[in-house]
């Protein structure tokens, strides 16, 4: 008995109206038994090709449709929102989708929006900003308002309607290139594309536990600083961001698309991408605290970013993560190391935009990090240890600071093994004290030689005609 014979072909018949939810818009003809030919198969193989055009046809109907459908809604004056507000929905959006990205993963309350900026404004990008829990909160509505700029749109910042549109656009994109990135992130970390797929137990690849610090006594403990952002996964190398590659290709496939991290060159002239509509040419700590929770975010079990920003699977607080990552870079960000860095991941992303000029020979960034590590190795101290003035107390230790308490966050040099040796016999205590303080200020000296040294080499580099 053959199949039921469908009806797309009789153009007078109901069922060639495609958006009919009856299953039999879908039959074939094709005869059964010993009768059925060769010519009956080509038919229903042209009847089914047919089919498949009429379907892409109505999708492609469907979808325009819908772009028309949410068009006119975003037109649509939201009741209570000002006029002149309607106009400019999509600059206010594409503020949000940047804004998720360069500054802040998760979009701040609608009561941030609401607030008067203090005037005048204090410096919002130094590490003062996190003394208390107040001034971070300042900072934090002082870097939105210096982040939206327009004056026009600072006046509307208080309406529903900004706000709506703000957040929605954030978490949209965010949606949209964490979808992008998983096709990517197993090129970017030299493993499997299929062990990053939503569905893929990535707890039971050995190499993504050693990446996360993850232990069999504690397989759900994952470390604040875990190995995946040091080279090779190796926290004994005690140079953290040492895997910066990593981080500057995430970010260069968010910025530039994913095929910009297997050609030499950002991207193509003319195409559009995130990057040249939003206008970046430079990395914030915003946007590396970004990349780290989005390296995070893909060694770990979980699907999606919930909306308030704690893990389903692995009950990861990302939203603390995030501030947390950003916190250090912010206290960080003048350090020689983080300089380093930041040049060399501006350098892989953005190319000569970096402040490298195309033409003539120009200093590897990367060498000047190898070279800097080599150094301050050999003085057995590292950049971080140093305060910037000697006369300065040390900044005191909190116990409760989680960046002082989790794992791998202590110093990034090991404490010597061997209790100083006592004087030597004749030697009084001050004549040690003496020579122990001469030996201190050549070392400081050779310190800052290399600093100095290092700014000239970067300050060279980056005028060279």
């Amino acid at each position: 008995m053959p199949i039921p014979v469908s009806d797309i072909d009789n153009p007078d018949s109901s069922g060639s109206d495609l958006s009919s939810d009856s299953d039999a818009n879908l039959d074939i003809h094709i005869p059964e038994g010993p009768e059925a030919t060769i010519v009956d198969y080509k038919q229903a193989v042209k009847r089914l090709q047919l089919l498949v055009t009429k379907l892409q046809d109505k999708v492609r109907d469907l979808k325009n449709e819908n772009a028309d459908l949410q068009l006119n809604q975003r037109k649509r004056r939201v009741k209570g929102a000002p006029k002149e507000l309607s106009g400019d929905d999509e600059r206010i959006a594409l503020l949000g989708r940047k804004y998720s990205v360069m500054v802040e993963l998760f979009t701040p309350s609608e009561e941030v929006f609401k607030k008067p900026c203090p005037s005048p404004a204090p410096p919002f990008n130094t590490a003062e900003r996190y003394q208390t829990k107040a001034s971070a909160d300042t900072a934090l509505l002082l870097e939105l308002h210096a982040f939206v700029a327009d004056e026009n749109l600072v006046k509307l910042m208080k309406s529903t309607h900004f706000y709506s549109t703000f957040s929605q656009a954030s978490i949209s994109a965010r949606a949209t290139i964490l979808n992008t990135l998983r096709d990517v992130m197993g090129k970017v970390l030299g493993l499997p594309g299929e062990y990053f797929e939503t569905e893929y137990d990535r707890g039971s690849v050995p190499e993504i536990r050693a990446m996360l610090g993850v232990t069999t006594d504690h397989p759900g403990v994952y470390p604040l600083l875990f190995p995946a952002l040091y080279p090779d996964s190796n926290v004994a190398s005690q140079k953290l961001f040492g895997n910066w590659q990593v981080l500057a290709k995430i970010l260069k496939a968010a910025l530039f698309g994913p095929k910009s991290i297997q050609v030499s060159k950002s991207t193509r002239p003319g195409r559009k991408t995130y990057a040249r509509i939003w206008d970046v040419t430079t990395l914030t700590p915003g946007a590396i605290a970004w990349a780290i929770v989005v390296l995070l975010f893909f060694l770990l079990p979980d699907t999606s970013f919930p909306g308030e920003g704690i893990g389903v699977t692995s009950q990861i607080p990302y939203k603390e993560r995030f501030g947390q990552y950003k916190t250090l870079l912010i206290q960080r960000w003048d350090t020689a190391r983080v300089r380093a860095i930041v040049t060399s991941m501006s350098q892989y992303i953005f190319g000569a935009q970096a402040g490298f000029n195309k033409s003539g020979p120009r200093p590897s960034s990367g060498s000047i990090v190898a070279e800097l590590d080599v150094a301050l190795a050999q003085l057995d101290l590292d950049v971080d240890e140093i305060p910037d003035n000697r006369s300065s107390p040390p900044s005191p230790i909190d116990e409760n600071d989680p960046l002082t308490n989790a794992p791998h966050t202590h110093h990034l040099m090991p404490p010597p093994q061997d209790a100083a040796e006592p004087p030597a016999e004749g030697q009084s205590i001050s004549t040690v004290t003496q020579e122990v303080r001469v030996q201190e200020g050549l070392f400081c000296s050779e310190f800052l030689r290399l600093r100095v040294a290092r700014q000239r080499a970067l300050e060279a580099s980056s005028c060279r005609p």
